[in-house]
């Protein structure tokens, strides 16, 4: 096939397009600032599906209009995907576990949790999943043990 003055016109145009950044962003992956301390955390559901939050921060930052990321964003996650639903589709109330600890007061950030002397991993999803647990599956939250705080965390509130 011939090509035409036309068509070359248009291919030669097609290659000299500019790599926006939203082009960069949306090919390459990434999300708005991006080069700032975050989290992205996976959630598995209590019927068993696994879903990734959407990206969480350390640390607020006031000129980005960034806030810092807390247990009660987890539970928002959780009512807004619906992923404390039973198997007839009903909410239910439930209660956060990761790696076997309860993660109970909401306004807890997330930069505090210790489990295990570890805390909840920067930059990739977490390899162990915050577990949503029903209520009525598991008896009384109150039975089972929380999770410790980062006391050199100088926000902490109630700190020695």
């Amino acid at each position: 096939m011939k090509q035409t003055y036309r068509n070359r016109r248009n291919k030669s145009r097609k290659n000299l397009k500019r790599k926006t950044r939203r082009y960069r962003k949306n090919k390459l992956g990434g999300h708005e600032d991006e080069d700032l301390p975050h989290y992205h955390l996976l959630i598995k559901s209590a019927r068993g599906s696994t879903h990734e939050m959407y990206e969480r921060f350390v640390n607020s930052h006031l000129d980005r209009n960034i806030d810092v990321g807390t247990i009660q964003d987890l539970q928002n996650f959780v009512i807004d995907r619906g992923l404390n639903t039973d198997t007839t589709g009903t909410p239910q109330p439930f209660t956060l576990f990761w790696k076997g600890k309860k993660l109970e007061d909401s306004n807890i950030k997330l930069r505090k949790i210790v489990v295990e002397g570890k805390k909840l991993p920067l930059y990739k999803p977490n390899e162990e999943p915050i577990m949503v647990f029903l209520n009525k599956d598991i008896g009384d939250p109150v039975n089972f043990e929380a999770h410790d705080i980062d006391w050199r965390d100088p926000d902490t509130p109630g700190r020695p």
